[in-house]
């Protein structure tokens, strides 16, 4: 996060908004960078779990990240969609699409959101510090990770070959 007298934080405000970039093949800087979502966010710290973001296999990106309680997916360019409440927002790009996880709050439900999904279904109670992960270019499997307690949880969500 930047802090309070760095140029950057003064030039947005000090709004905790994500923006995204791309460079593309050969080229020798970025583009202009993109803001995710239409609101914002201002907060004088770090929230500590802004957001995260997956490349499709045709060469997009999904994105999902945290404003205030609530968790929100979008792509870039794209009106928001807000999820539901939570934080800790992770995200994976599988072979239908992208697959959401977060937590209702630390230590609390882990929520999912597959792809085409109207909402999110529980996963799990007494979650912390979720991750979604998928093979490159979107490939099954899709495999989710969180804390419970002092032991690591794995669930697959989409197994090999589908």
């Amino acid at each position: 996060c930047a802090r309070r007298s760095t140029p950057a934080y003064r030039s947005l405000g000090g709004n905790r908004d994500l923006y995204v970039t791309r460079a593309a093949a050969g080229a020798k800087g970025f583009g202009e960078a993109q803001k995710l979502g239409e609101g914002s966010w201002k907060l004088d710290k770090c929230p500590m779990d802004g957001g995260a973001i997956a490349g499709a296999a045709d060469g997009g990106v999904f994105t999902v990240w945290r404003r205030r309680r609530k968790i929100y997916f979008g792509a870039p360019g794209q009106p928001e969609k807000e999820l539901g409440g939570g934080e800790q927002p992770w995200i994976a790009a599988g072979p239908k699409g992208p697959h959401i996880v977060w937590t209702a709050a630390r230590g609390g439900d882990l929520l999912y959101q597959a792809p085409g999904a109207a909402a999110a279904v529980k996963l799990a109670g007494g979650a912390t510090d979720p991750v979604v992960a998928s093979a490159p270019g979107g490939a099954a499997p899709v495999v989710a990770a969180w804390q419970a307690g002092e032991q690591v949880v794995t669930l697959v969500l989409v197994p090999a070959g589908k």
